[in-house]
C-alpha cells in the first residue's frame, strides 16, 4: 500500500499509471489534497466512485505525515 501524501507530483503520475490511469488523475489528486486539504476519498466528487474505491483499498492515508 502507498500512502498518497509521500509522493510527489511526479511519482503520483506514475503511480497513478500502475492503474491504468491518466496523468490528470494525480493533478485531481494533488488538488483535493494540497489545496481543498481533503483526504477523504468519498468527497472528492470528480473522481468515479469506481477508482475511489480502489484508492480506498489501496492508498490508506498516513496521518502522521500530515
Amino acid at each position: 500500500m502507498t500512502n498518497l501524501l509521500d509522493l510527489d507530483y511526479e511519482h503520483l503520475v506514475s503511480y497513478m499509471e500502475t492503474f491504468g490511469e491518466k496523468p490528470y488523475r494525480a493533478k485531481q489528486l494533488m488538488h483535493w489534497i494540497y489545496q481543498e486539504n481533503i483526504i477523504n476519498f468519498n468527497e472528492m466528487t470528480d473522481i468515479s466512485k469506481v477508482f475511489r474505491d480502489v484508492l480506498k483499498r489501496r492508498c490508506p492515508f498516513n496521518y502522521r505525515a500530515l
